[in-house]
């Protein structure tokens, strides 16, 4: 069992009444659990930022695609029309697919 250290933290609010409602719904057992998952998430948040493999990928690859898009002066999709085209690839390849 791990060892634990008793600590009084102060929440606004809103974050406060956010752990309650996690507690009551059910979802946690308790404050305490609710506090340590969303530390967990901040902990595995900063290990992707310190991935070399993943900064060399967006800086290598991300970053100069997204000037050269932005260079171009074309116009993006919105998440719409990303949708739409991506439904309407879907239909030609698979036709009897349901959507």
């Amino acid at each position: 069992m791990e060892s634990t250290r008793r600590l009084e933290v102060e929440l606004p609010e809103v974050l406060a009444d956010s752990v309650r409602a996690r507690v009551d719904s059910g979802e946690f057992a308790s404050a305490s659990e609710v506090i340590a998952a969303g530390l967990q998430l901040l902990g595995d948040r900063d290990s992707e930022v310190d991935d070399p493999e993943l900064e060399a990928w967006l800086s290598g690859e991300v970053a100069p695609a997204y000037r050269k898009w932005k260079g171009s002066g074309e116009k993006g999709l919105t998440v719409e029309e990303l949708r739409a085209s991506l439904a309407r690839r879907r239909s030609v390849r698979h036709p009897d697919a349901a959507e």
